[in-house]
């Protein structure tokens, strides 16, 4: 009998070297100042497998690990836009993730936190910038950018955005390790073609 072929959220968790289940316990967490700073954590995580993947030079990984997440000029995000790993709308997510996770830890008072609550005292300024922020990587076929985000929606529309992104970064992974697979191939076939 065959072993059951795992599935995406199975092979980002291995790819990126989670615990089992952590993406559905992630969307599962039982407070929202939790699930920010976990998804937080795993947008870093992912992030720096990509990048470390893409360099093709894991020796530079404890570098990678040490620069700011979400500074566009000398960060992480700096070589994501740089690499074109990621696009606008996945950086700009990455960016406001960032802001709000800085937000929470910096003030104990915020451990209550409320996703809902949040969202709902914002004016429709806001709230739009706030939609566009959390599903934006979400495009429409007509042309509008992001996904409306309703009030029972906001923490799976954004768990939804954060396991995209950590599986655009798995496959940049997937991609070197594919790559290395095509040069592999392309040697032993160069050198069975001589031993004919």
């Amino acid at each position: 009998m065959t072993e059951q072929q795992p599935n995406l959220i199975q092979r980002i968790e291995r790819g990126l070297q989670l615990p089992d289940d952590f993406l559905v316990g992630l969307l599962n967490e039982r407070d929202d100042w939790s699930f920010v700073i976990k998804t937080h954590a795993l947008i870093e995580l992912a992030v720096n497998h990509a990048l470390i993947a893409t360099l093709r030079k894991p020796e530079v990984s404890k570098v990678i690990e040490r620069l700011e997440l979400s500074n566009q000029a000398t960060g992480k995000l700096a070589l994501i836009k740089s690499l074109a790993l990621l696009d606008k709308e996945h950086r700009s997510f990455i960016r406001w993730l960032s802001e709000l996770r800085n937000h929470l830890v910096h003030d104990a008072r915020n451990v209550a936190f409320d996703l809902d609550r949040y969202g709902n005292d914002l004016d429709r300024k806001e709230a739009n910038l706030f939609n566009k922020r959390f599903g934006g990587i979400f495009k429409q076929p007509t042309g509008d950018s992001g996904v409306a985000v309703g009030v029972s929606q906001r923490r799976a529309v954004m768990w939804a955005s954060a396991c995209a992104i950590a599986g655009l970064c798995y496959v940049a992974k997937s991609k070197e390790e594919l790559d290395a697979e095509l040069e592999r191939y392309r040697i032993e076939s160069f050198n069975n073609f001589f031993d004919l």
